[in-house]
């Protein structure tokens, strides 16, 4: 299934052409049969009468809904025409991109932009997964880690912290339904959440943290398991840099190497002296020692320095959650193992301190010792087929000189763990005009629903002068562009379905021919991609060329593969202690280790270690701020929906037809607000209208809404 970005395992039953049932794989590994309420209505949503069949080119003023049919050869040959010109013209680093939520056709279009030479992104900025990623990245030098529910190992975890995060409502990381064991054979469960989720009500401690304020709670965590030394002192010492000795004066490792080849010291407390990190067998991890007549202390006393300031009562003051229960809370994490964090899309949303908090999630796997071990954060091998996420299928390399240089310019050189352009400063430069982007795809996203900055949005897409939609509705983003191309639901495709595990390759399988006209976005690529004359990166005739391609390492090809429906590769753990990431054991850092001491952001100008900092508007301590708007904003995914998706599905509807608030009974009540009521909620940037939802399991000061709702039955203005 593809109904969101998770990959559970389907069942579909067909009959004289015509998908009638779907129902849950229980021999899939990824999912144990379960399949949530948007799975199980694909059916729906695939035969929805308002899904676009058929190429549509606007014929009235932008946002008036005015369109008419086109033939694909008139589609295709309008949006190439477009693509040369802009090309010719201006170059192809003045081509937008705004893509929507991770899918298959994401990797694809990847290489397609690359060899394009198309960097901007419009629309979305990096708040979903990528945080997660960059800085998984530049402390461990590889892929995120992820949570070991699969027992490859022979071992399941024997706790886990849910944050940010409810596993069931929509893959992020993983499907939820791989917990469900580990939870009845009786691990303990810890809860971050300001809701009382039905994960908070089962867990063994429930944190009902402030929104934002996870960077805190995380600090006060690594405070209770650094003070009582309930830390993994030997993984530690071996492969972190914690032992690391970092210069008095400059706050930087001390680094005794020539230029270009860093040699870092260790304090040795059997020699009474420096030494390289892999010749001690007793680094000290505390102390103040002089080396050349330079002072320098071991990172790990830094760290120790910073997180003695985040006292559980300290904490507590700030996230609204008892002392003792962040004790409870990292006494539980940090002494029954294997553990794991279960982490969510709340952690890539946290403002300004958005990099610490994912530091410090990253750093309470790691201190514990839990990171690459069976039920553990497994961190997944690759099996032998091409990586979607990977160079060589991406082929940044294809990228011309101007191209990086736009780069650059619109947030790689001011982000650069970003690596990217940022969606906000690109749609404030096309509206303020001074960049003019000429043509601008839309692939899978609705961006006037789910980006920051509505009105920006909307102003985006009226700037550009020729916008393209792949989409399967017309949403309120698509009624802006100027060409739409009806595309494929994955009922209707033959994909590889590469889950966040990476331990293995799926198969989706067609099982119905498409409605009308609608084409799998990979082939509408693959054909421009050939009229563009890209045809080193796209050497391939069709979509099921490539696919083999991805396979080749397996000995198999995408035809065997659906036959036997997966193709799982045996996993390894605890890979630091071998030659995998590096030669002679450790990790693909900067120092070759878990860097505690993050030397990435040092070297970018920022704190090595992660901080906290009191948001300028997310916070009840801005007095002035809050006389006017008392109450703390969060949102929270439904079952029903994924983002702005699946809105027009009755049998979804039915269960949540109106955007609900929740908010805390009590304090409702002061306001004499009832249950059902329509509201207001308001910040300084806009407003919006939503269903009241009384509830107790939230605090007084805090309300829930959700996010990116539409009406796609109703007529409207654009």
């Amino acid at each position: 299934c593809r109904n969101c970005h998770g990959g559970c395992g389907a069942l579909v039953t067909v009959k004289d052409g015509k998908a009638i049932d779907i129902k849950g794989d229980f021999d899939r590994v990824t999912s144990l049969g379960y399949l949530c309420p948007k799975g199980r209505h694909s059916i729906s949503h695939a035969n929805h009468p308002d899904r676009i069949t058929h190429p549509m080119k606007r014929v009235g003023p932008r946002g008036a809904n005015r369109w008419e049919r086109i033939s694909w050869q008139e589609a295709m040959d309008l949006l190439e025409g477009k693509c040369k010109d802009a090309i010719r013209d201006y170059g192809p680093e003045y081509i937008g991109k705004a893509c929507g939520t991770g899918r298959e056709w994401n990797n694809f279009g990847n290489r397609f932009f690359n060899a394009l030479g198309v960097v901007l992104n419009v629309g979305r900025s990096p708040l979903c997964y990528f945080p997660r990623v960059a800085v998984a990245k530049s402390t461990l030098g590889t892929k995120i880690p992820v949570a070991d529910f699969y027992g490859w190992g022979g071992r399941y975890p024997e706790c886990v912290l849910i944050w940010g995060n409810d596993p069931l409502t929509n893959a992020d990381g993983m499907i939820g339904n791989r917990l469900t064991p580990t939870f009845e054979a009786g691990a303990k469960i810890i809860t971050i959440d300001p809701l009382k989720t039905g994960w908070a009500t089962r867990s063994d401690c429930w944190l009902q943290v402030r929104p934002v304020t996870d960077g805190a709670l995380g600090l006060g965590l690594l405070n209770v398991i650094l003070t009582e030394e309930l830390y993994d002192r030997p993984f530690v010492e071996r492969w972190t840099n914690a032992p690391f000795l970092v210069r008095g004066d400059t706050g930087d490792l001390l680094d005794v190497g020539e230029t270009g080849k860093p040699a870092y010291l260790v304090w040795d407390k059997e020699r009474n002296a420096p030494c390289p990190p892999d010749e001690s067998k007793w680094p000290a991890l505390t102390g103040s020692y002089e080396v050349n007549g330079i002072p320098v202390r071991p990172a790990w006393e830094l760290l120790l320095a910073r997180v003695r300031e985040y006292t559980p009562e300290r904490v507590a003051e700030i996230c609204w959650v008892r002392p003792e229960k962040i004790v409870e809370a990292a006494r539980l994490f940090a002494t029954h193992k294997p553990a794991v964090i279960q982490w969510g899309n709340a952690l890539d949303v946290q403002g300004v301190n958005n990099s610490q908090a994912m530091q410090t999630a990253i750093l309470l796997m790691v201190v514990t010792g839990n990171l690459d071990k069976p039920g553990g954060m497994a961190i997944w091998e690759h099996g032998p087929f091409i990586d979607p996420f990977g160079p060589e299928h991406e082929r940044p390399d294809l990228l011309p000189e101007k191209s990086r240089r736009m780069m650059a310019d619109y947030g790689a050189r001011e982000f650069p763990l970003l690596g990217a352009t940022h969606g906000s400063l690109v749609n404030e430069a096309i509206v303020n005009g001074s960049l003019p982007v000429q043509v601008l795809f839309i692939i899978g996203h609705n961006f006037l629903l789910t980006a920051e900055n509505t009105e920006m949005c909307r102003q985006v897409m009226h700037k550009v002068p020729f916008s393209v939609t792949f989409d399967l509705f017309m949403t309120p983003t698509a009624a802006l562009s100027d060409l739409f191309l009806p595309v494929t639901t994955w009922l209707e495709r033959n994909q590889l379905t590469t889950p966040y595990t990476r331990f293995g390759q799926f198969a989706r399988v067609k099982v119905v021919d498409p409605p009308g006209e609608c084409r799998d976005d990979e082939d509408i690529l693959l054909e421009l991609a050939h009229r563009l004359g890209l045809h080193e990166a796209f050497p391939w005739n069709t979509v099921e060329e490539y696919l083999d391609w991805r396979l080749a390492g397996t000995g198999k090809t995408f035809r065997e593969l659906k036959e036997e429906g997966q193709y799982l590769h045996p996993q390894h753990y605890q890979k630091y202690e071998t030659d995998y990431f590096r030669k002679g054991g450790g990790f693909p850092t900067p120092t070759g280790r878990v860097e505690v001491y993050q030397t990435t952001f040092k070297k970018n100008g920022h704190d090595p270690f992660p901080f906290y900092v009191e948001p300028v508007e997310e916070s009840p301590f801005n007095e002035e701020l809050a006389k006017d708007y008392p109450f703390l904003s969060t949102a929270r995914r439904t079952p029903y929906f994924f983002h702005s998706e699946h809105h027009q599905i009755p049998e979804l509807r039915k269960f949540n037809p109106d955007p609900l608030v929740e908010i805390n009974r009590k304090a409702a009540g002061k306001l004499g607000i009832c249950d059902g009521d329509w509201v207001w909620i308001e910040t300084r940037k806009g407003r919006i209208r939503q269903k009241a939802k009384l509830i107790d399991g939230i605090h007084p000061r805090v309300i829930c809404n959700q996010h990116a709702w539409w009406y796609p039955e109703r007529e409207g203005p654009e």
